[in-house]
């Protein structure tokens, strides 16, 4: 007898060699290297008698963690490493001890330190009278340790206060927008102090005080006062250990003097004569380039957000940073201040230094796809020019051909591929192209504004399409945290021709004539807009990491409201159009939520939330193709290959995967990464979702069946991350398949795994 197990066969002697292996592991003691007289630490939590204050988890505080868990289960590593001899001359127990973990042994006088430290978090919240004791359970040489938290009552701030020399920093922190603002009232918390330290400190620096930093800040503290009671002053005062020269002045407003932006060169080895420097003074800058003057003076002085005779300010270093961030040419971006060496001065000369990459970028790639088993390729090229007129306007543009088997139900077609082949071009300005009045209601917001335009022609079985792509979209930020994606307008014309008459029959025979909009030319003429948000800060690494992301799209409101008011005339099928062509009308929201816990440097877990919906009205009964939704692929429920799954229960397009769409999308992922060696990770998840749809009866969204009809998959994956981009190779197996009346796949099954193949992670 022969199984066999994603796609690798298995006979009855190696079922009986794993059989084997994972009796041993589940068999093998985990004290078998526990010290006589010692503990295995098996368990610890941490308990605590007030709801208010168990806002987070305290087990981290701990200072001895157990081995952990794999997926929250098993302690694998621990098993692993148990497993090895007591010889550790031998290479086979090396190697299971380098794979495995060591039994953390308890160590009794980390119970106090945890202790300490757990009531030092409870002051550090403001329960000042909190105590902390400890449960122990020892059984077969493991032992379970339980922390209890008794808090007490928390502590206010009764009066909150300044002190500071200077009365006009006392007036600028004890205010937030144009209202008084004090911590009087508030709980006694050392986070929200800190807090406080931190908006002072922004505060000063983005109002001239060059020098002030965190250690200028510091708390007295008066707990006497009965009630639970504290006041507390926040003194202002340059450290005593800083030198006396900057100490006199530290707390004094600095001013920018000079302004000077470096042109750098792209760095190059062969470079070994050094440049003459040119220096033109323009608009009260110094540009200071070696060589050729890479951008025009007026493109670079309007990047800046610095100023001579200004006040320093952070908020404009940030500024001046993300707007000349937005230039492709440019690679690399420092921006230092030099205090005049004047003892009676507080004035700054900035120097700002960019570094030019290369101006000219071209690439090229060849990759294979493989959509439910039916195989092919995609051939792109890419052209960007960074430095259009020396203005940094990115100039980019790309070639795109693929074909891929057609796996189709049976009839009478002229070809059994899919092909598609195209391109298109685009402008990206480092700037905003608005009118001034508008920007200055942006308050003056850095960004970019790009234009694109582009052409895709696709040839298949049941018939071929052609379309025509324009976008106008501006991009900025309003925080370190927060960009804003606005496109308007954005244009798209779609086009039909040589339908294969057995297509028409398809749709005719199966009463699924809504779909027949696939077939009908239509425009589409709208409005975008898009929020994302993260915690992410660049170059930093959290252990917890969230993006969210919101876009609403409209399309066919001002076309509506213009045939509307000038009486315009609706064809057979009661629609207006434009030129003989129906334009489509609807609103379209999506939303997307992923986060990640980060173990440690090579474990992280990571979630994932998607959910869509797509209505029409109007000019539209349906939604455009184009602007459904799909499931299934690298980038979906990984079981189903991209467009196989759904809408709903319905099984209608089996053999059509074109018709596989819906108006409504939920989604949903968890997956654990482990970095293994070199640059090999590896990776688990579960996956959830599907599509429904909301226009027609098939596939149709219920509130009271729709829980039923999510579809499950699980799987494993292996990536090669080379940090500038990742190669992904996932094998997805169905658990639940919600088509029909619904059925569990078993592992053996035929057809329930799908290999998927990507560039990137999955989100």
């Amino acid at each position: 007898m022969v199984c066999s197990i994603f796609g690798i066969k298995m006979n009855r002697k190696n079922w009986f060699l794993h059989i084997v292996f994972l009796l041993l592991l589940s068999a093998c003691s985990s004290t078998k290297f526990v010290p006589e007289g010692k503990y295995l630490l098996n368990k610890q939590e941490v308990e605590i008698d007030n709801k208010k204050a168990d806002d987070e988890s305290y087990t981290s505080y701990l200072r001895q963690q157990p081995n952990k868990k794999f997926l929250g289960t098993m302690k694998l590593r621990l098993k692993i490493y148990s497993l090895s001899g007591k010889d550790t001359t031998k290479k086979f127990n090396k190697w299971l001890r380098k794979k495995g973990e060591a039994p953390i042994v308890h160590d009794p006088e980390l119970i106090q330190t945890s202790m300490e430290q757990l009531q030092k978090v409870m002051h550090n919240k403001g329960y000042m009278d909190a105590s902390v004791s400890v449960d122990s359970v020892i059984k077969k040489k493991k032992i379970n340790l339980t922390y209890r938290i008794k808090t007490g009552e928390i502590y206010s701030i009764r009066d909150f206060s300044y002190q500071c020399k200077d009365s006009s920093l006392i007036r600028l922190f004890s205010t937030r927008g144009r209202k008084e603002y004090s911590l009087s009232g508030s709980p006694f918390n050392l986070g929200n102090l800190d807090e406080e330290r931190d908006r002072v400190t922004k505060m000063a620096r983005n109002r001239g005080r060059y020098y002030f930093s965190k250690d200028f800040v510091s708390y007295l503290a008066d707990s006497s006062i009965s009630n639970h009671q504290v006041d507390v002053i926040m003194r202002i005062e340059p450290p005593h250990a800083m030198e006396k020269g900057l100490r006199k002045k530290a707390l004094d407003v600095s001013r920018i003097h000079n302004v000077y932006i470096h042109l750098m060169p792209p760095m190059r080895k062969e470079d070994t004569i050094k440049r003459e420097r040119d220096t033109l003074f323009y608009k009260g800058v110094y540009i200071i380039s070696q060589g050729d003057r890479w951008l025009l003076p007026e493109t670079l002085i309007k990047t800046l957000s610095i100023h001579s005779r200004n006040l320093y300010s952070d908020r404009a270093s940030d500024a001046t940073y993300n707007s000349l961030s937005s230039f492709s040419i440019i690679k690399f971006i420092s921006i230092d201040y030099n205090p005049l060496p004047l003892e009676d001065t507080s004035l700054l000369d900035c120097h700002i230094h960019i570094s030019q990459s290369k101006p000219i970028a071209v690439g090229a790639e060849i990759m294979g796809t493989n959509t439910g088993g039916d195989i092919g390729a995609v051939v792109q090229a890419d052209f960007q020019y960074k430095n259009l007129g020396q203005r940094g306007i990115l100039f980019d543009t790309k070639v795109k051909g693929d074909f891929e088997k057609a796996s189709i139900v049976s009839g009478d077609y002229s070809r059994n591929y899919i092909y598609e082949f195209g391109g298109d071009l685009s402008l990206t300005f480092p700037k905003l192209l608005l009118p001034f009045s508008i920007r200055n209601r942006l308050m003056g917001r850095k960004g970019t504004t790009s234009i694109f335009a582009g052409f895709t022609r696709q040839l298949r079985p049941e018939y071929n399409s052609d379309m025509l792509d324009f976008s106008w979209k501006y991009k900025f930020n309003t925080s370190t945290y927060t960009q804003h994606s606005i496109g308007i307008p954005f244009i798209s014309y779609v086009k039909t021709t040589d339908i294969s008459p057995s297509f028409i029959n398809y749709i005719a025979e199966n009463n699924i004539n809504q779909y027949i909009n696939i077939l009908q030319p239509h425009l589409i003429l709208g409005m975008n807009y898009q929020i994302s948000y993260t915690n992410q800060r660049r170059n930093r690494v959290k252990p917890y990491e969230y993006h969210i992301k919101a876009t609403v799209e409209a399309a066919g409101n001002l076309l509506y409201a213009i045939s509307s008011l000038t009486n315009g005339e609706k064809d057979d099928n009661n629609r207006y159009d434009v030129l003989g062509i129906p334009y489509s009308q609807y609103v379209r929201v999506d939303f997307k939520f992923a986060n990640a816990f980060r173990f440690n440097p090579s474990s992280s877990l990571h979630l994932c939330l998607v959910a869509g919906v797509a209505i029409p009205y109007g000019n539209s009964t349906d939604i455009p193709y184009e602007k459904k939704f799909y499931a299934g692929g690298a980038n979906g429920v990984r079981g189903w290959s991209i467009k196989t799954l759904g809408p709903g229960n319905d099984k209608s397009f089996d053999g059509y995967f074109s018709l596989k769409m819906g108006d409504m999308n939920l989604f949903a992922s968890i997956e654990h990464r482990l970095r293994l060696f070199w640059k090999l990770e590896s990776a688990l998840f579960f996956d959830a979702g599907n599509i429904w749809s909301i226009s027609n009866d098939l596939g149709k969204f219920s509130l009271n069946s729709f829980y039923k009809e999510i579809a499950l998959a699980y799987g494993i994956g292996v990536r090669l991350n080379f940090d500038f981009f990742v190669v992904r190779v996932d094998l997805g197996m169905k658990l639940y398949d919600p088509a029909g009346s619904g059925t569990w796949k078993k592992p053996l099954e035929s057809g329930v795994s799908n290999l998927c193949f990507a560039i990137g992670y999955p989100f």
